[in-house]
């Protein structure tokens, strides 16, 4: 039961994870090799383990002119000996899919954020993902939908019987049609639940 241990060793266990050679041949066309992303630990403070996930660039070419293309990804986590609290920080600079129809892509996206395992296994904290720009353009139209700085951020609180979360949105511009409508926010907020 890996996700049972403690998150170090379930790290460590995601670090040795070899596919079956069925699932192995089918990565290797379309990554070129059979090991999409890597688990390594890295050098960490006194006190501290710090673990690297990689993401490999992709560039695939698929069936009637669809692309998925993006480049390497990283997010690095630190965390206490026992895996109990961890800070994480990432970064993926470009990501696109298209068909005929449509391109999509996403650019500058970020996430980091600090959470803590409590008595019960849940882990409680907060955190951001935040996406410099998003288009989709319709073809042959060429129709364009463009949002910037997009964000997305969650916080939770652990009470002795109770947890409160909270949800932020916010969409710094969305234009399209010759339109823009700037800084749009939706906030959510449960508290006792």
């Amino acid at each position: 039961m890996l996700f049972r241990s403690p998150l170090p060793a379930q790290l460590d266990g995601i670090a040795n994870l070899r596919y079956t050679p069925e699932t192995a041949a089918k990565l290797r066309t379309v990554f070129g090799n059979e090991q999409p992303f890597t688990v390594e630990r890295q050098q960490a403070r006194a006190g501290r383990l710090a673990y690297r996930f990689a993401l490999q660039p992709l560039h695939y070419a698929g069936q009637d002119d669809a692309r998925v293309d993006w480049d390497a990804a990283l997010l690095d986590l630190d965390m206490d000996k026992a895996g109990k609290t961890v800070d994480f920080k990432g970064r993926w600079n470009t990501l696109a899919a298209e068909d005929p129809n449509l391109r999509l892509s996403a650019e500058g996206i970020t996430v980091s954020g600090r959470q803590s395992r409590s008595r019960d296994k849940l882990w409680f904290g907060s955190g951001q993902v935040r996406i410099a720009g998003v288009r989709a353009v319709t073809r042959p139209g060429a129709a364009v939908v463009a949002m910037d700085d997009v964000r997305v951020g969650w916080r939770s609180v652990e009470h002795p019987k109770s947890v409160d979360m909270l949800i932020q949105q916010r969409v710094g511009a969305i234009a399209a049609a010759g339109e823009k409508v700037e800084d749009i926010r939706f906030d959510m907020r449960f508290v006792n639940i």
